[in-house]
């Protein structure tokens, strides 16, 4: 009995430490390439509501 109680909370540790890993491969990620994700995404944005705002001008137009 003591062996499967044992298994239990071992397997309950294990995938605790693995979702801390996965947490700081995550921030890892985040800090090396931060900078360019937002770059890349205020560029796609700003083109994105720029061409929402030129075609609701071109709508108001008579």
């Amino acid at each position: 009995m003591q062996i499967s109680k044992t298994k239990k909370n071992l397997k309950k540790g294990q995938t605790s430490v693995e979702y801390i890993l996965i947490v700081g491969l995550l921030v890892g990620i985040v800090m090396l390439f931060g900078t360019e994700f937002k770059k890349r995404i205020g560029g796609v944005v700003g083109d994105l509501f720029g061409n929402i705002g030129k075609g609701i001008g071109d709508l108001s137009k008579p």
